[in-house]
């Protein structure tokens, strides 16, 4: 208390306004000792990334002396409706537990309600891979992002509606996210999945995209684990370490056209077959670990000699055809895409440098299949195909239009370099006020 040096802390607050639509702040907060002139200052600039940081901003704050609690409000986009952070009053009004939906009609998980989602969904699980997706889009309305790690883009491509999900990773994501968005619209639903994945037949090179005409659910076994690893008395075991399920049909419509759109679009090989989604990353994949017993040494001999016309291992393409094939509210049709990142037989990976540029390609070609696709018969929603050369001089456009967008040879956006500018002027005004603030106590003295 007796230094005139200040103590200068850094939070980030976010506020959600009471007319439902989202302002987003980052505050530098410049807290210092009570016996510092310059009591207390404060600098606020839009935050887009961070809701993580949410949390423990709220902490932080309430941990300040109530005059130091002032933030600049930011400019609120006119473009794009943002939702991070659900209202703790609208969260209250939760009552129904078979399916929650909060008191304005977001789901529990997806964090959608009516008008966030549209009836052609493309599916991925990386956050970056949606947001490389929705810049492809003629526009984007509406950008939800929910606690539970999904984030959702809807727009129009072409004059058709399009919505992009990142669901992250696994069968229960792929589960909770079309159960959610099928509740949140009317009408027959498409969804595309555009994912990574391994091979575990050796005449698919990595680099290539396949296309997932069936899949097969490969899923562990518990009652199996639980026998003797050795059973004496010459007992023989009597359960299986995994099931392999009977092949689940990809819609035949989509998976045409999600073929037609990769060959038209990439110079790598597309190869259409079998799809394997495991409920596993390691065990269910086949991979060893000899810290753990996962009895999977023959896992991917087996499953070859069963299915030799497979051509992938992932985590999510089977289980969203499974849901289509089940859905009884409306018609849901889906299908698969995913780009080979590792061969399993050769234990080759893609290099880093590649991944970037199929992601974008392959991303192009799903968007064209899907929104080329009818809904049904009367669907007057469907874009008209465009032939090569027109479909490669549209997108380079936004290619281009994107490209512009970049800063930095890094790859720094102007987003990102704008918050960077604003943080160094940020730090600047607090050491221009020290420095003033130190001036006057010397004054004083």
């Amino acid at each position: 208390p007796q230094s005139t040096l200040p103590i200068i802390t850094f939070g980030y607050y976010h506020e959600t306004t009471r007319d439902n639509t989202a302002n987003h702040h980052t505050a530098l907060i410049c807290s210092s000792s009570s016996s510092f002139p310059f009591n207390s200052c404060s600098i606020g600039c839009c935050i887009r990334d961070y809701p993580a940081l949410t949390p423990l901003a709220r902490r932080f704050r309430k941990t300040l002396p109530i005059a130091n609690r002032r933030v600049f409000p930011a400019t609120r986009s006119s473009k794009m409706e943002r939702w991070k952070t659900p209202r703790i009053e609208e969260t209250k009004n939760i009552r129904n537990a078979n399916f929650p939906k909060d008191g304005v009609g977001r789901t529990y998980h997806t964090f959608t309600r009516e008008g966030d989602v549209c009836n052609r969904v493309v599916t991925v699980g990386s956050h970056g891979r949606a947001k490389m997706i929705s810049t492809l889009l003629d526009d984007v309305k509406k950008h939800v992002v929910s606690d539970r790690g999904f984030v959702t883009y809807t727009g129009s491509l072409r004059g058709t509606p399009v919505t992009v999900v990142a669901t992250g990773m696994g069968l229960p994501m792929v589960d909770m996210m079309v159960r959610e968005v099928n509740a949140c619209q009317a009408g027959g639903m498409l969804f595309l999945r555009l994912g990574t994945c391994g091979t575990p037949n050796r005449k698919v090179p990595i680099g290539s995209v396949t296309v997932n005409n069936k899949c097969v659910i490969i899923s562990r076994n518990y009652d199996g684990f639980s026998q003797p690893d050795s059973p004496s008395n010459g007992e023989k075991q009597t359960e299986k370490y995994y099931y392999v399920s009977k092949p689940i049909m990809a819609d035949k419509d989509l998976t045409d056209s999600l073929e037609r759109e990769l060959r038209k679009r990439l110079d790598s090989p597309v190869v259409v077959g079998t799809g394997a989604t495991c409920d596993s990353f390691y065990g269910s994949q086949g991979r060893r670990d000899s810290w753990f017993a996962d009895h999977n040494d023959k896992l991917i001999d087996e499953f070859m000699e069963k299915y030799p016309e497979a051509v992938t291992l992932e985590m999510e393409t089977g289980h969203l055809l499974h849901l289509a094939r089940i859905s009884r509210r409306h018609k849901i049709r889906a299908g698969g895409c995913a780009i080979v990142l590792a061969q399993r037989r050769s234990n080759g990976f893609l290099a880093k440098d590649k991944i970037k540029l199929m992601e974008r390609e392959s991303a192009i070609a799903v968007l064209e299949a899907l929104i080329t696709t009818k809904l049904s018969d009367h669907d007057e929603t469907a874009a008209p195909p465009l032939e090569k050369g027109a479909q490669l001089k549209y997108y380079a456009a936004k290619i281009a239009r994107v490209s512009q967008e970049k800063g930095f040879s890094g790859g720094m956006s102007l987003a990102k370099v704008a918050k960077v500018a604003l943080a160094f002027g940020a730090l600047a005004a607090g050491l221009l006020a020290f420095k003033w603030s130190s001036s006057v106590h010397e004054k004083r003295n």
